[in-house]
């Protein structure tokens, strides 16, 4: 799925539309006794970081997630959205960032903003705060001829940047 999205970057990037990078996790490694060990670290930054050429140079960030289940978590110890990726986020889009999460279940793609979640965040479950997004709720990704699925278009859209085909 990722390297779906690196290839989608790489379009926006012939078109001059954004320069979108896949931020990998930083790692340690260290030798003991002749074997090499790696541990991933927490990674600070979402799966895709960038600049927004045709947003005025806005920066750009994208966590990209799939799912089993019609459900994206939010706020969860693994497996969706973890608490410090939600605050990540709303710290970035708070710092004028243009921000959201391309989410992909059955092999088709949506596109959540931060609004969305802060949004569902604020909803009840009872006596509860909702932790998922449904995927009903989640916006379509548009599919052009160029390029399969558009999520350019949604933050233009949640951001109101004229969009430029």
């Amino acid at each position: 799925f990722e390297n779906r999205v690196s290839e989608i970057a790489k379009l926006y990037e012939a078109q001059g539309k954004a320069v979108l990078r896949k931020c990998d996790p930083p790692s340690r490694t260290i030798n003991v006794n002749g074997r090499v060990i790696t541990t991933l670290l927490k990674n600070p930054f979402p799966d895709f970081v960038g600049v927004w050429t045709t947003g005025g140079g806005r920066a750009l960030f994208v966590e990209a997630k799939s799912t089993k289940e019609p459900r994206l978590s939010i706020m969860c110890k693994s497996g969706g959205l973890t608490v410090q990726q939600t605050s990540a986020l709303s710290c970035w889009h708070d710092a004028g960032a243009a921000v959201g999460v391309v989410w992909e279940h059955q092999m088709e793609w949506r596109f959540v903003g931060v609004r969305q979640i802060q949004k569902t965040l604020l909803m009840k479950r009872g006596n509860q705060p909702r932790k998922s997004i449904r995927w009903d709720e989640a916006e379509k990704i548009p599919t052009n001829g160029v390029v399969y699925m558009d999520f350019l278009w949604n933050l233009s859209e949640m951001y109101g940047v004229p969009y430029k085909y």
